[in-house]
């Protein structure tokens, strides 16, 4: 798919950086926290091909599948999932009452990933929630105000709301400081989700490498990635990694860097299997953030959008290189 040299709109363009870095990591990207584009440099000889940009949704489909009938997902496929991963399990639902409870139970059971799922859930939704426990989208509705009413875009984002606060059905009643306090205390026992979801703070390198070689959870992968992009880190790991993929800084400033690295943590979860497609929660906010929307709603446009060819495949040899080093 060779890549448009015409982007559209400056304005839009320039805001997409800033949201899409915002979102990335404050949505659990995902360092966990539960308190309550500019020009890309183009190459048409290293477009984004079709097939590479939705590969890694194929997954996402068949599951998506299983709901088309009546809407959504039947009561098996939820249970399943919620045993298999509950953090997984929020990107296949469409509204968060369907899991809801069985994450609260086994919270209450000393189950360390559900607490990072209903941590998530807080983190997710607390901008359409009040103090009072009643919906209020005033907030996320201003990211429409200054649009002209007949904008596609404002439309887009319109609909991403609408499906955004359809998901967020549920009152947030668990207090993201006891949550993240059952956490901390969870990775200091030596719990692995629970040092997922709190960022793999001071984890040495070659920790990370083997969890990033052992996890069959995609987004520990992407918890692995997002500490090593940690500009904070400075691990020789990480300057390795910069040093081989990254070696003309005249080509690409800091800020293209880091986002490549953001996605790279994204595009690795993906590919492990997660749910990536069309509306997935995250995907709605970046739409409503940053302005990255289109019809269907699907993570994998946004690398389609935001990354020129060539920075794509920097991508491709930034995952190469760290699973050369894990030894996968």
């Amino acid at each position: 798919m060779p890549k448009n040299n015409a982007k559209a709109g400056r304005w839009i363009i320039g805001s997409v950086l800033t949201a899409i870095l915002l979102v990335l990591t404050w949505i659990g990207y995902r360092s966990f926290s539960v308190s309550g584009s500019h020009p890309p440099q183009e190459d048409a000889g290293l477009a984004v091909s079709a097939a590479s940009v939705s590969a890694y949704s194929d997954d996402a489909k068949h599951h998506q599948s299983e709901a088309d009938a009546s809407g959504e997902p039947d009561a098996a496929s939820i249970n399943d999932w919620v045993q298999q991963d509950p953090v997984d399990a929020l990107d296949r639902v469409p509204r968060v009452s369907l899991i809801y409870a069985d994450l609260e139970r086994l919270a209450a059971s000393g189950d360390v990933s559900a607490m990072v799922a209903l941590g998530r859930v807080n983190r997710a939704c607390l901008s359409l929630w009040n103090r009072s426990g009643e919906k209020s989208l005033n907030g996320v509705n201003s990211y429409i105000k200054d649009l002209p009413a007949d904008s596609p875009l404002a439309a887009q984002k319109a609909a991403a709301i609408e499906r955004w606060s359809a998901y967020c059905d549920v009152p947030l009643t668990r207090n993201s400081a006891d949550l993240r306090a059952q956490l901390d205390k969870a990775a200091r026992s030596g719990d692995l989700s629970a040092k997922a979801a709190m960022g793999f703070h001071g984890e040495s390198d070659d920790v990370l490498l083997s969890v990033l070689g052992d996890t069959d959870k995609p987004w520990v992968a992407e918890a692995v990635l997002n500490a090593l992009a940690d500009g904070r880190r400075n691990s020789p790991l990480s300057r390795e990694l910069e040093a081989e993929v990254f070696p003309d800084r005249t080509l690409l400033n800091r800020k293209r860097i880091d986002l490549i690295k953001q996605y790279a943590a994204v595009w690795e979860r993906c590919q492990r299997g997660a749910y990536c497609g069309a509306n997935q929660n995250e995907a709605l906010q970046m739409c409503v953030y940053g302005g990255v929307c289109d019809s269907v709603q699907d993570l994998t446009n946004v690398f389609d959008r935001d990354l020129s060819g060539r920075e794509f495949q920097l991508m491709q040899d930034y995952l190469e290189a760290l699973h050369r080093s894990s030894g996968g």
